[in-house]
């Protein structure tokens, strides 16, 4: 399904540039605020202020780059802070103020404004803050152009800004790059976009999420958009296309403006009409779940999400063996519907009835045992709820956010996290390391009753009920047949649940549950188990999304280098492609790299001899080198890689392709710690040894650069120890690489 036709867009008419951005109810607009980015970034600025100053403000409006001189209002011309004293703004509320512009002749002009000498110092701030109460500064420059991709040191955002704001202009969707994305040619190859190619959506989403792009230097710091020049309806449908893929931080408080100008005697007012909207975009609770397996508990997932506002799609076996049939949606599979409480789930034969199916706000189910519609659809979060003890394929990778229900799923590893299936004090728990509770075939108790109140076929055939659900029985009553062999309940209470006729069974088989309560009404809502492991699902997904904001970038720029050139020669075989629990042993660190923060690397590469690798994960995002001497040992991969980094990469993590059991939360755990420390370097360790991945600093490109032979990058570690960050692993198997055949 295409994102844009699930998501809602709401307009709302707003008077002010204040009340659109979310300032006017409890939240306090910061009082140091920096305007990045092109497209009407200095009308917008001027805007804000008028407004700030109608409420009785004292704005200063100054620059850290350069700004126009407004037409109208006060304008100090001063080379230094220090020379701004409260005399400037009686009986005045808005000043701009910096040092006059020298033109062609290195004349003075009045055109444009520079930066004042002190403006940069936090004393010099504070001062201005005891009697200034807001201060914008525009901190970027674009020559006109509607669109912009920053240089090293751009944009000049001082430490003390609270809120930056990324202006765009909507005239440049359409415009080709070379003429409409100032900077383009100097540091737009990220971008992956020629000159010549048009500027679309799509585009100017990536610049404004990125933090190569109008988000860098945010760094925790307060962001809102504004998309200038909606002067038509066109212009108004490339915003909200903008919006909606955009993260859901950045969408809630985005504004859309229309500015109208004309000309009055002897002068002309800088805005004379403002149009301007609102925008907020959400796609329910903007997620997309699909959940593998139908049954009961799957089922109760299904609901709880359901309720919240979550699309669902649950995948089923042709021949679904659920028990608790009234309070499952995989009858739907057999009966084309299903019910439970007062959700309705459809079986669904194509990606264009679930599209439909999505509309109506009912469940989709469809038949799809190895859930291969998650390659179509695309989900926000896949929920393992199959149940079967053991991990039947599901993957860390296979969605932003991946959920293992019950045994067989470990945290971190296969999936992000694992919620708690067994009754009692940990049921529901969310486990971010590890496992959960491994399953004893014993059920939990009800009444008073655990493993009794399971009715089991008796023999091997197709079985036929012989009660419905929600019927009372006494213990030894008949309740069917499995083939001709009757099967009987093992203790009284009300059949909660029992399977479809016509399934094949087995001797042993679980085919029916009796609850020893007798409450009739349980039999048909959902229960108390899968109520708590929904809420716990539930919690998974709201907790991954705090830890993990999309729209937070890392404070370093760092490049990841996957050696993947190594000859084997101790392994009896090519081991980077040898087969380690189904896949090659390279695909088992690489799964862990796709599964860290999206925004984590800001390039990745691959230096390998082997093209199977290379065209395997070029076609993921990584930058192939291919290594045509692996004989020159790994220093020669690590020149490689350093040979095609990014001017803005302002570190390197290299990582090894032979440590399988390595997990994306340490990478991540190092990686952070790391910026923390404020070192140059950094490795994990484990029991006082040291290991893979290691990040270096670019401060020690030239140290790297002159290793020799098969010497890695721990020869420039021994050499400054005392710049060394280590992060501490509890699992030494992390660690360990694979020299020989297993």
């Amino acid at each position: 399904m295409n994102m844009q036709e699930h998501q809602k867009l709401d307009r709302t008419e707003c008077a002010s540039l204040f009340e659109a951005w979310g300032f006017s109810g409890k939240e306090k607009l910061p009082r140091i605020i920096s305007f990045v980015g092109a497209g009407g970034k200095t009308t917008t600025m001027y805007q804000l202020a008028g407004e700030l100053a109608a409420r009785g403000s004292r704005v200063l409006i100054t620059t850290t780059t350069h700004i126009r001189v407004p037409e109208t209002g006060r304008t100090a011309q001063i080379a230094q802070v220090s020379e701004l004293g409260p005399e400037h703004w009686q009986g005045e509320r808005l000043l701009t103020a910096g040092r006059p512009v020298p033109d062609a002749s290195g004349v003075q002009g009045t055109q444009k404004l520079t930066m004042p000498e002190g403006l940069d110092q936090e004393a010099q701030l504070a001062r201005l803050l005891e009697f200034v109460d807001v201060i914008l500064i525009e901190a970027d420059g674009a020559k006109e152009h509607p669109l912009k991709v920053p240089e090293e040191g751009e944009p000049v955002i001082v430490p003390q800004t609270g809120l930056v704001v990324a202006c765009v202009g909507l005239s440049v969707v359409g415009q080709t790059f070379g003429k409409g994305c100032f900077r383009f040619e100097q540091t737009g190859a990220w971008l992956m976009r020629k000159a010549e190619d048009p500027v679309a959506p799509e585009d100017v989403a990536l610049i404004l999420m990125d933090g190569r792009g109008a988000h860098k230097q945010v760094q925790g710091r307060a962001y809102r958009i504004v998309l200038n020049q909606a002067d038509g309806e066109a212009d108004l449908r490339n915003a909200e296309a903008i919006l909606r893929l955009l993260p859901l931080t950045m969408q809630k408080h985005c504004a859309v403006t229309a500015y109208g100008m004309q000309t009055q005697e002897r002068e002309r007012a800088m805005i004379v009409r403002r149009e301007m909207w609102q925008i907020t975009c959400w796609t329910e609770t903007g997620k997309r779940v699909l959940i593998k397996g139908a049954g009961d508990l799957a089922s109760g997932i299904a609901l709880r999400l359901h309720r919240c506002g979550c699309q669902i799609v649950m995948t089923e076996l042709a021949v679904p063996t659920t028990v608790r049939r009234t309070v499952a949606f995989s009858p739907a599979v057999y009966e084309g519907i299903s019910q439970v409480e007062d959700v309705t789930g459809i079986c669904c034969d194509s990606l264009k009835v679930v599209e439909e199916t999505l509309k109506q706000q009912k469940i989709a189910v469809v038949v799809d045992e190895k859930a291969e519609i998650i390659a179509k659809w695309k989900p926000d979060v896949v929920v393992d709820a199959i149940l079967a003890k053991r991990n039947l394929g599901t993957r860390i990778t296979d969605a932003r956010m991946v959920i293992g229900v019950g045994p067989g799923f470990t945290a971190g590893v296969d999936c992000h996290c694992v919620v708690e299936t067994k009754r009692g004090h940990y049921l529901g728990r969310c486990i971010w390391e590890g496992s959960a509770i491994e399953n004893t075939g014993v059920p939990g108790e009800i009444g008073g009753y655990g493993i009794e109140r399971l009715i089991r076929s008796t023999g091997e055939g197709t079985f036929r009920g012989t009660v419905g659900i929600g019927e009372q029985v006494e213990a030894g009553a008949l309740v069917g047949y499995a083939g001709d062999a009757p099967v009987y309940a093992q203790i009284a209470g009300a059949v909660r649940g029992i399977l479809q006729d016509g399934v094949s069974v087995y001797a042993g088989m679980k085919a029916g549950d009796v609850d020893p309560r007798c409450a009739v009404e349980h039999c048909f809502t959902v229960s108390d188990k899968a109520t708590a492991i929904g809420g716990g699902v539930l919690e998974a997904m709201l907790h991954h999304e705090t830890l993990r904001p999309c729209d937070v970038q890392p404070a370093q720029r760092i490049a990841l280098v996957l050696l993947a050139a190594g000859d084997s020669r101790r392994f009896r075989g090519n081991k980077l492609l040898a087969e380690l629990d189904h896949k090659p042993m390279y695909r088992h660190i690489a799964d862990q790299i796709a599964a860290c923060a999206p925004e984590r690397f800001a390039q990745k590469l691959v230096v390998s001899q082997y093209p199977e690798i290379l065209e395997d994960l070029n076609a993921e995002g990584y930058l192939a080198v291919e290594n045509r001497d692996s004989s020159l040992g790994v220093s020669h991969s690590i020149h490689l890689a350093l040979e095609h980094l990014e001017k803005t990469v302002t570190a390197i993590c290299f990582a090894v392709c032979d440590q399988p059991w390595l997990t994306c939360r340490t990478i991540e755990g190092l990686l952070a710690g790391w910026e923390r420390s404020g070192k140059g370097m950094g490795c994990p360790t484990c029991g006082g040894n040291d290991g893979n991945p290691a990040v270096f600093s670019r401060s020690y490109e030239k140290a790297l650069f002159m290793l020799e032979g098969d010497v890695g990058g721990r020869k420039v570690m021994k050499r400054f120890p005392e710049d060394v960050y280590r992060f501490a692993v509890s699992d030494e198997r992390e660690l360990a690489d694979l020299d020989e055949a297993f």
